[in-house]
């Protein structure tokens, strides 16, 4: 089975489709005769994620499906059974059967992407900076804003860490301390699962 044919199918003009598990690793699966590269995926999904992030912050909105429009393409975002999904489609396929054949094919496409082996598996690369910002964003998500502004605001300046220059050192030293005040608000087993999501931030280092 070649899930690029039968995403070809479901969708002319299909050009790739991302399949986001975290900040830092997703799956994709592009069609090679067009222009799309790794890097130009990584920014892609850096600024979807940034997207979704700001739609929460500052109107409240849970994202389940979203469509833009590029001068040439459809870029569709749909977060489905747990998954965050961006699929590229240039402009021959007309939005209104996109989402028809998008909404329509949903299941079969993920048990597509289920039993694929056709992927390119990514890890995104990120500055230590940049990985300190998703540790904010992961506690936020876990404890809440106000929590999370108090809770780093202490740790950083308890451990003696440069906001501006973070070491792999500090974030790990960081993760450590972070799961052990979590455990205080929500308990060893949720803060011991942030605690994981952290430390596959560190796994996109630079």
């Amino acid at each position: 089975m070649n899930i690029l044919n039968e995403l070809k199918e479901y969708f002319p003009g299909f050009l790739g489709l991302i399949d986001i598990i975290s900040y830092t690793r997703f799956n994709c699966y592009l069609d090679e005769q067009k222009n799309l590269d790794n890097y130009q995926i990584q920014r892609l999904q850096v600024i979807i994620h940034q997207t979704i992030k700001a739609l929460k912050d500052f109107t409240n909105i849970e994202l389940e499906q979203l469509l833009l429009s590029t001068k040439d393409n459809w870029l569709l975002l749909s977060s489905y059974k747990k998954h965050l999904i961006i699929l590229i489609v240039d402009k021959s396929m007309k939005a209104e059967i996109l989402l028809i054949a998008w909404d329509g094919n949903k299941d079969e496409i993920f048990d597509l992407l289920a039993q694929s082996k056709d992927t390119s598996s990514i890890i995104a690369k990120m500055t230590p900076k940049e990985v300190l910002q998703h540790f904010i964003d992961i506690v936020e998500e876990e404890l809440g804003i106000d929590v999370t502004d108090s809770l780093f605001e202490f740790q950083l300046r308890d451990l003696g860490i440069d906001e501006e220059k973070p070491t792999l050192e500090n974030l790990q030293s960081l993760t450590e301390a972070l799961e052990n005040n979590a455990s205080l608000v929500v308990g060893p087993t949720a803060a011991h699962k942030m605690a994981e999501r952290l430390l596959e931030q560190l796994k996109g280092l630079k």
